[in-house]
């Protein structure tokens, strides 16, 4: 199963800026990856986003997770 993420629904904004809206994404990909499913993010209705929210939700993930298993289950849209 591949779960579609709209980032945008997630932090209830069009802008991905700060560590906590970083920290919600992180969760549900953590979890998913944990359960090993694959997830899909989609930054469609995104409209700016800095390296806070980047560094939160995507660069926290190499800590319990390997490059492999992620390159495996995250996918972007």
């Amino acid at each position: 199963m591949n779960r579609i993420i709209d980032i945008a629904a997630v932090i209830d904004s069009p802008s991905a800026l700060t560590q906590e809206q970083g920290e919600k994404v992180y969760s549900i990909i953590a979890d998913s990856m944990s359960r090993k499913e694959e997830i899909t993010l989609d930054f469609g209705n995104i409209e700016s986003m800095i390296s806070p929210f980047l560094n939160t939700a995507i660069g926290k993930l190499y800590g319990p997770f390997t490059g492999e298993t992620i390159g495996t289950y995250l996918h972007f849209k």
